[in-house]
């Protein structure tokens, strides 16, 4: 059984996992949602949707995002006991990320809305991205345990900052609904910076507390 603290991380996780799946599921299917987001997004969507590889990179990052949740959780939970299934999805989840999801969010930041801060968040958040993985993978290969789960540990916080966003999203909409404002693109440019440095920061705290890991010297295993 896990510890009450692990369920409730788990049962938190599965309800983000299968709302952020479901959103993507009715954004790709074309349906329009404006309770769970703004006509800004939907509008800019339909507007690059129209560039061939811009729109072959949004669906490409959007099947690989609930493929990269689903192997990373399972990751973290048969870290300890089912080794052999560890290493299976670990290298599922650094495939996805490596070859899918971080070079397409990296080209589709150039054309990301909220201007130049939210260029530049995605921008740095696809490049920490790749390399933490891909950092993490190698010290995996290299039998070095604490490096690895370290720096996998920072790479699924990462992951996880598309869920922090939409939820921002999400609840930012609702308060344009209620205010009858329209905040979207001021809105999407604090939730393209805080959904990624948010998750960061737990992350690193988590690392500070379960494996002692100093948060300064852990920027000295990305080099």
């Amino acid at each position: 059984m896990f510890p009450i603290r692990k369920k409730l991380l788990f049962t938190l996780f599965a309800i983000f996992f299968v709302l952020d799946s479901w959103v993507l599921v009715r954004v790709v299917a074309g349906y329009r949602t404006p309770d769970l987001t703004s006509g800004f997004i939907f509008s800019h969507l339909e507007h690059y949707l129209k560039l061939p590889h811009w729109r072959w990179s949004f669906y490409s990052h959007a099947v690989a995002g609930p493929l990269i949740l689903f192997s990373g959780l399972i990751a973290v939970l048969s870290r300890e006991k089912l080794t052999q299934l560890h290493r299976w999805v670990g290298k599922i989840y650094v495939a996805v990320v490596l070859f899918f999801a971080a070079p397409t969010g990296f080209l589709m930041a150039f054309f990301a809305m909220g201007g130049v801060v939210a260029k530049a968040s995605f921008l740095t958040l696809s490049i920490l991205w790749f390399w933490i993985t891909y950092r993490g993978y190698q010290f995996g290969k290299q039998k070095k345990v604490m490096e690895h789960a370290t720096l996998m540990t920072l790479s699924l916080g990462l992951t996880c900052s598309a869920l922090v966003q939409r939820r921002i999203v999400f609840f930012g909409s609702w308060i344009d609904i209620f205010f009858e404002v329209d905040s979207s693109p001021y809105l999407y440019t604090v939730s393209s910076v805080l959904g990624w440095t948010l998750t960061l920061t737990a992350a690193l705290i988590i690392v500070k507390k379960t494996m002692g890991q100093d948060p300064k010297k852990i920027f000295a295993l990305i080099k």
